[in-house]
C-alpha cells in the first residue's frame, strides 16, 4: 500500500508539466529539508497562479527550477583538480524563444530572471539575473548595459570559491552563448546582502528559497 500511495500524483501543474507525487510527503521527515520534487512543485504552482496571470510578468520574468544549473554545469576531479564543464546545448532549447515556457520572449530580453541552485548533497539557494533594462533596484556603480547577479543564501552569505566557479562563471558563460559568442556581456556580482535575515537552522534552506521567490514576485 506504502509502494502504491508513493506513486499516486497529488497535484500537477502546467509549468514544466510539474507533478506533486504523494511519495514526496512520504518522504519528508519532521526536522529534515525539502528535496527537489518539493522546491519545484512549490515554484510551478507559483508560475502557475501569479505569472501566469499576469501578461507583464510572463513577458519580463522568467523563473527556472532547480534542474537547470545542473543541466548546464558538471563538474569533475582529475589528478586532484576540479574541471568545470558546461553544457550550453543540454539547456539551449529549454530557453528558446520559440518554447511556451519562454512566452515568445527571447532569454536576453526577459528583466528579471530567477535560478534556484542545488549545491549537492542538500543546499539550495537563489540566485537572480538582472538585465540592464531592469529597474528594480538601484546598484551602487552600475556597469552600463551591464547585467547583475544576486545572490541570496541566508544560510552560506558570501561568495565562496564554489559559487564563483560553477555559478557565476557558468553564467557569464550563458550569456556570452546567448548573445550568439559575441564577447563578454559585462556581469556585476553581488556576492553576499547586508541586511539578509540569517537562516539559522541547516535544513531549512529550501522553505527559504520558496519564500524568496515568492516575496520577489
Amino acid at each position: 500500500r506504502h509502494s502504491q500511495m508513493s506513486n499516486d500524483i497529488l497535484h500537477a501543474c502546467d509549468t514544466w508539466g510539474q507533478k506533486f507525487p504523494a511519495g514526496a510527503i512520504v518522504r519528508l521527515q519532521e526536522g529534515r529539508w525539502l528535496d527537489n520534487d518539493c522546491v519545484n512543485f512549490s515554484l510551478s504552482a507559483l508560475v502557475d497562479a501569479v505569472v501566469d496571470q499576469s501578461q507583464d510578468l510572463k513577458v519580463h520574468l522568467h523563473i527556472e527550477n532547480s534542474c537547470f544549473h545542473t543541466a548546464f554545469v558538471t563538474a569533475e576531479t582529475v589528478r586532484a583538480k576540479e574541471w568545470i564543464h558546461l553544457h550550453y546545448s543540454s539547456i539551449q532549447g529549454r530557453i528558446s524563444e520559440r518554447k511556451p515556457r519562454m512566452n515568445k520572449t527571447p532569454f536576453l530580453k526577459k528583466r528579471l530572471i530567477l535560478f534556484p541552485i542545488f549545491h549537492e548533497p542538500n543546499h539550495w539557494f537563489l540566485t537572480l539575473l538582472l538585465s540592464p533594462q531592469c529597474g528594480l533596484l538601484r546598484v551602487p556603480d552600475r556597469q552600463k548595459g551591464g547585467w547583475i547577479l544576486i545572490f541570496i543564501d541566508p544560510l552560506y552569505n558570501f561568495l565562496c570559491e564554489w559559487k564563483q566557479r560553477h555559478v557565476v562563471e557558468s553564467f557569464r558563460q550563458l550569456l556570452s552563448f546567448e548573445a550568439k559568442q559575441r564577447g563578454w556581456l559585462p556581469l556585476q556580482v553581488i556576492g553576499s546582502i547586508d541586511s539578509l535575515p540569517k537562516q539559522v537552522g541547516h535544513n531549512d534552506c529550501g522553505v527559504f528559497l520558496i519564500r524568496w521567490v515568492v516575496e520577489i514576485v
